[in-house]
């Protein structure tokens, strides 16, 4: 909200650009996508002490099971992703996010009217 209390507008097109994936410069850090599931892609983006980001690619139903070691912070980049956890199910749309605790131990994410794209973010390894 602005200072007005009035809803500001999402930059969508521009955050797209921003996390271009075959843009500029990111060949050299693109990888294979480590795990295949169905139809499915996760692909590793960025790992460091902290935290951890993947891409996945949704095609179809991915269920997910939480250890319980760490929070899943969702963001969808396109597209639109339904999560659902136990009886509880939220939409997500593009340049939405979505916060699910550690304690929440299986959901699944599903792509709604097409394929979709999320970015997964989680703590990191914590070692030095």
């Amino acid at each position: 909200l602005d200072a007005t209390g009035n809803g500001r507008s999402l930059h969508l097109a521009e955050a797209r650009r921003a996390i271009a994936w075959d843009g500029p410069g990111v060949e050299k850090a693109k990888r294979k996508a480590k795990e295949r599931l169905g139809r499915n892609k996760v692909w590793d983006v960025l790992e460091c002490r902290y935290f951890r980001i993947e891409r996945i690619d949704l095609a179809e139903a991915l269920p997910v099971e939480n250890d319980g070691r760490s929070f899943h912070a969702y963001f969808t980049t396109d597209g639109e992703v339904e999560i659902k956890a136990g009886r509880t199910s939220a939409p997500a749309k593009a340049g939405v996010s979505c916060l699910l605790p550690a304690a929440v131990g299986r959901y699944s994410l599903s792509p709604v009217r097409g394929p979709a794209q999320a970015l997964r973010i989680s703590l990191g390894r914590n070692d030095p």
